[in-house]
């Protein structure tokens, strides 16, 4: 298996953003499951309710890359 460290290399993200990544993979699929699966009704899924984790996502990644990025200017002066 990879070594975090290797996979922080390769992929260029951080150990933080490779956990909210995971995390929100993890929940896609389970709320993808059930409504592929009707366990619900469909009126309790629906397909933005499916996909909301995995744009829950991106703004958090922006959000981090934002936060980083007015870091690393503001060290710069």
């Amino acid at each position: 298996m990879f070594k975090l460290s290797e996979l922080v290399r390769w992929l260029g993200l951080t150990e933080f953003e490779i956990l909210v990544n995971l995390c929100g993979m993890l929940t896609f699929t389970i709320i993808l499951a059930f409504k592929i699966s009707g366990t619900y009704s469909n009126s309790v899924i629906d397909w933005f309710t499916a996909f909301s984790p995995l744009f829950c996502i991106d703004i958090f990644n922006s959000y981090f890359c934002v936060i980083v990025g007015i870091r690393m200017y503001l060290d710069s002066d």
